[in-house]
């Protein structure tokens, strides 16, 4: 029982402590009696979970942004209001202290520092990443914007139903590994095709002409993707015609990236990681199988798969200032389209969403 001049005061629902209601406890109280806040308690299990990488705490309990952080020898782990624990460490943390931390747009860490494609590493946070590679540094992004930009005719086709200019058009496919909820309702990993894209049909295009267009083919995390381009010369087909056939061949391809995917157990940055390979292995077989189906009275001057890494995706986007020829914008090109005397190339664009 405590002295008549003393009551019980609860400090929380883990210590009652023997005192003056109200009276701050002493630092030799809090010693003794080892009271630990619970962000403190969750923060030193989530080095522990760690297995101490972190190293020595250099900071006490600090609160920030409405969480709470505490730092070590190598890097910070952040508590964020709802409880997400993440540790920051190495050039993403001082890019992300250089930032803001958690008051930017950023917000809190969502996971621990991942391995990335091409030998970076990335740190997930609530609205975006930073991403990091030895040759370029840090980078903070969240989704990437790929449109296609238009096409340049570097040489006309030598015979084009008497006319002496081309009509040409693109049919463009994307496939890209994504976040997807299964038929069963639960969050898995597959692979995604965009919808298809046909651009306008040029009229009157002729040698050392550019055709500016924008196009939107992808919006998105910068996981890597390939994009499927089908140049063709407009005669007397129908152009959506040719589309569907070319989505075909995307969800061909889709269906197959989805299997292989579906076994990597992994999301975020080690899944772009991991996706790469199959990226590259699956845009010749989706271009292979279109030109199988292809049977059409448009004349098809070229197709050709274009893989833009998720380094590349993120360099392009935010490092790479916009090139310009005959009019048309651009960060990345085809390979050259040549046949029946025609050469063109197709362009692209890519800016943070």
């Amino acid at each position: 029982m405590p002295p008549p001049n003393e009551t019980p005061t609860r400090i929380d629902r883990n210590a009652v402590v023997i005192g003056r209601a109200n009276a701050p406890l002493s630092d030799q109280m809090r010693q003794r009696l080892k009271l630990v806040p619970k962000e403190l308690r969750a923060i030193r299990d989530h080095s522990e979970t760690l297995g101490g990488k972190p190293g020595s705490e250099v900071s006490d309990l600090e609160s920030v942004a409405g969480g709470h952080r505490v730092k070590y020898q190598d890097g910070t782990i952040y508590r964020s209001p709802d409880g997400a624990l993440g540790w920051v460490h190495g050039a993403i943390d001082s890019h992300y202290d250089d930032t803001g931390g958690p008051s930017s747009w950023l917000g809190f860490p969502v996971a621990d520092e991942e391995d990335m494609t091409e030998g970076g590493r990335a740190s997930r946070f609530e609205h975006g990443e930073i991403y990091w590679w030895p040759d370029v540094g840090a980078i903070d992004l969240n989704e990437v914007i790929v449109h296609y930009t238009g096409l340049i005719c570097f040489g006309e086709t030598d015979w084009d139903q008497g006319s002496d200019s081309d009509e040409p058009y693109v049919l463009l496919g994307v496939v890209s590994p994504e976040v997807v909820t299964l038929t069963t309702g639960t969050p898995g990993v597959g692979a995604a095709a965009a919808p298809m894209a046909r651009s306008k049909i040029y009229e009157d295009v002729d040698a050392g002409e550019g055709r500016p267009d924008v196009l939107e083919l992808y919006r998105g995390k910068p996981m890597g993707l390939s994009v499927i381009c089908v140049l063709m010369e407009h005669d007397e087909g129908d152009p959506d015609k040719y589309k569907d056939e070319v989505g075909q061949a995307v969800e061909y391809g889709s269906d197959g990236l989805e299997i292989a995917v579906a076994y990597i157990p992994v999301v975020g940055p080690p899944l772009a990681k991991a996706a790469g390979p199959l990226l590259k292995k699956y845009a010749p077989e989706i271009t292979d199988f279109f030109n199988q189906l292809l049977d059409t009275d448009d004349d098809a001057l070229g197709t050709e798969s274009v893989f833009i890494s998720a380094k590349q995706m993120v360099l392009l986007a935010t490092k790479t200032e916009n090139s310009a020829s005959h009019g048309v914008g651009y960060k990345l090109e085809t390979p050259l389209f040549s046949s029946d005397g025609a050469t063109y190339k197709v362009y692209f664009g890519l800016v943070p969403a």
